[in-house]
């Protein structure tokens, strides 16, 4: 991932940026609820896509993209340079960039297990068993979710620095409601 976006971190430079940097993000998600022993709903979802920013004078440009092939990638470098450099039409203070050390770094959520490699059958059996139990022992409404995301980060910047981050997430819970 880090050589796609080095290809438009490098395009943004080449057309006249003097500071670019670019992130590619893939978010997964999952969301099951139940009630009362039946699924509800159940939703998963997966979605990508490119960042770029680039810095001419004092002003930005940023353009995006869900398209990853080599063209595309060189010509959004190309468009972020280009948005910065009509912001240029209005003037403001240039400023130095703080003399920081480069980056290369990593970081996974620590976990056992990625929740979204767990068969989504074992997690839907979970809630409409506990739901349904639940719902027998005289609850008027037994209601269950489940959430989980994993999201993966990939950060490069025209300086060298590059960050992978991997960010698992999960939530759930059981609510049950009885009247009389």
């Amino acid at each position: 991932m880090f050589e796609l976006l080095q290809t438009s971190v490098d395009s943004a430079i080449s057309h006249g940026a003097k500071y670019s940097d670019a992130r590619i993000l893939i978010s997964k998600s999952r969301s099951i609820s139940a009630k009362n022993g039946d699924v509800e709903d159940y939703n998963e979802s997966e979605k990508m896509g490119i960042g770029i920013r680039s810095l001419v004078g004092s002003s930005w440009g940023f353009y995006s993209t869900y398209d990853l092939s080599n063209k595309s990638l060189i010509e959004s470098g190309e468009k972020a340079y280009q948005i910065a450099k009509a912001s240029l039409s209005v003037p403001g203070k240039d400023f130095p960039f703080a003399d920081v050390p480069i980056v290369e770094d990593k970081y996974i959520t620590p976990h056992e297990q990625n929740p979204l490699k767990v068969s989504s059958t074992d997690q839907i059996d979970l809630l409409t068993v506990s739901t349904e139990k639940m719902h027998k022992l005289g609850s008027s409404r037994a209601f269950g979710r489940l959430d989980f995301w994993d999201t993966e980060k990939w950060f490069f910047s025209s300086q060298g620095h590059k960050i992978y981050q991997n960010l698992i997430e999960s939530g759930g819970g059981l609510s049950s409601l009885s009247i009389g």
